[in-house]
């Protein structure tokens, strides 16, 4: 039970800096192309794109490695993140505080 539970706590490890990396990649091109731009056609073949899979390759080589990912595979991943990642944030909910009781 404890090694199945080491290689569960190891493959989620590796997924979740998986993930951040890509989102981390998508981000760089939002900051390169810009928020408003159309996110349905960014280039797999453009240097924002190639630079934002290199970033990848670097940062989890090893989740890479765990999950038989090659660098061609993570242009599309990184494309799944772009509408995520260019939405701007919710706002913050303005929260009001009641008046106090009257006595």
């Amino acid at each position: 039970v404890d090694i199945t539970t080491g290689l569960l706590a190891q493959e989620t490890a590796h997924r979740d800096a998986l993930q951040i990396a890509l989102t981390n990649a998508a981000g760089s091109i939002v900051q390169k192309i810009g928020a408003q731009a159309d996110m349905t056609k960014v280039d797999v073949r453009s240097p924002e794109m190639a630079a934002a899979v290199n970033s990848v390759v670097a940062a989890v080589p090893d989740a890479m490695d765990r999950f038989g990912l090659t660098a061609a595979d993570l242009a599309p991943k990184i494309l799944a993140k772009l509408p995520q990642v260019a939405q701007p944030p919710a706002p913050a909910p303005i929260l009001v505080a009641a008046a106090p009781a009257k006595k």
